[in-house]
């Protein structure tokens, strides 16, 4: 089987991934042998019974999905390495093929950062800024939202809807972990904001897509603008080694922020 990838603007990601047989079986071996050693079967001593009576002992369906939870994220990660593909997801699998004495096959699909098309994005925000009158409190947050509004609009993307999914998902066990505080279900917080749990639903993932756009948004005008960073800059965090891209980061983003706002 090929490596094929699928990939589309919207940095949606889909492949098939193919387990040889004889892998899954070897697992299912090793499996079985291990769980042999545990197993008490009359008229063996513990550990000792021969794997076909073990087997016989067991759901087969069991071991072999224990030996796909071993095998699957394994080969996972070798086809992400090799094809250098940089997701923001768990990966969703659904199976294809799982025939006995065949190979296995399994459908991925993840999500990665998406195209940005900005356009002459100084042009139309000075224009939108144009207008703007500074209100006595908060004049830069309300002139950072209207800049934000207005990449919104203006920009040309679409994010993948695994990854609007994970995020608003996300934000929605968040909201219901903190409603159990209070004994309150998801239902009861709708019905309080007078909208049914639909629409709840549904404001929270146009927020999530919202909120991913503009981060895709801020990231591409750090490609753009490459805001330097001076080491000096980045101590101040006192950040591991590992963690100091994510420091970077913060920073570039905040001072192309500032360069918005001066616009």
């Amino acid at each position: 089987m090929t490596d094929e990838i699928k990939k589309q603007p919207n940095g949606s990601v889909s492949f098939q991934l193919e387990i040889p047989w004889e892998k899954i079986q070897t697992t299912y071996q090793q499996l079985l042998k291990q769980t042999a050693q545990h197993l008490e079967i009359k008229g063996f001593r513990k550990g000792k019974a021969p794997l076909p009576l073990v087997e016989k002992h067991l759901d087969p369906n069991k071991v072999y999905g224990r030996a796909l939870e071993k095998l699957l994220p394994q080969i996972y990660s070798q086809f992400i390495r090799k094809h250098h593909l940089k997701p923001l997801t768990e990966p969703k699998i659904t199976p294809v093929k799982a025939k006995l004495g065949e190979p296995w096959t399994f459908k991925v699909e993840i999500a990665e950062k998406p195209q940005v098309k900005l356009g002459n994005y100084k042009t139309y925000l000075k224009k939108a800024l144009q207008s703007f009158k500074a209100p006595k409190k908060d004049p830069q947050d309300k002139k950072l939202k209207l800049i934000f509004d207005t990449l919104l609009e203006k920009a040309q993307l679409e994010v993948a809807d695994l990854l609007v999914e994970t995020e608003y998902k996300a934000a929605i066990s968040k909201l219901v972990h903190q409603l159990d505080h209070l004994n309150l279900t998801l239902e009861d917080y709708a019905h309080s904001l007078k909208k049914s749990l639909d629409q709840l639903i549904e404001e929270y993932k146009t927020t999530a897509q919202d909120k991913l756009k503009l981060e895709f948004i801020l990231s591409r005008l750090i490609e753009i603008e490459k805001p330097t960073i001076k080491d000096g800059e980045l101590a101040k965090f006192k950040a591991k080694p590992e963690d100091q891209a994510y420091f970077k980061y913060l920073l570039q983003k905040q001072k192309v922020i500032d360069n918005l706002l001066k616009l």
